[in-house]
């Protein structure tokens, strides 16, 4: 298959073209930082109010906790209320632990969906602009063609 002119000159808008959509899609992502929202809250609700130094405190290397180090001790305070004879030492706050944990990670799935249709969404419209251009294109060249038609 031979490209003429018009087939070039899409060719060469569409790879230039991808670059602008990527940068929008990658900019505009959707992200709820469900992270620190999940933190945050689970302090408000082990600590109180005031929070604490011991969740957000250093880590064995006696460097900051990074919000992964956290989520996974509260998952596992969590699991302590999983056991039918440990003695929850805060009461019933290792069960809303639980289900502020099943909770965060409904809107953990919930993120990574609304991201996908997002990047879905940014290819179809790359997708569906570069079918435009060509057709758009051809059109061009069909009336081009009716002019020099020798009748």
């Amino acid at each position: 298959m031979k490209l003429n002119g018009w087939k070039r000159i899409w060719v060469v808008f569409v790879v230039i073209y991808f670059a602008p959509v990527s940068w929008y899609c990658y900019s505009n992502i959707p992200d709820y930082n469900v992270e620190n929202q999940w933190v945050s809250e689970a302090t408000r609700l082990v600590f109180g109010p005031s929070g604490s130094s011991v969740l957000f405190g250093r880590n064995s290397k006696n460097e900051f906790k990074s919000t992964t180090e956290i989520i996974a001790e509260l998952k596992a305070m969590a699991a302590v209320s999983d056991k039918p004879n440990t003695i929850a030492l805060v009461g019933d706050q290792y069960q809303e632990i639980a289900l502020l944990n099943a909770k965060y990670e409904q809107y953990k799935n919930d993120e990574l969906v609304s991201q996908i249709k997002f990047i879905l969404l940014c290819i179809l419209f790359w997708l569906l602009t570069s079918l435009t251009l060509l057709g758009a294109g051809y059109a061009v060249n069909w009336i081009i063609a009716g002019f020099r038609q020798k009748g």
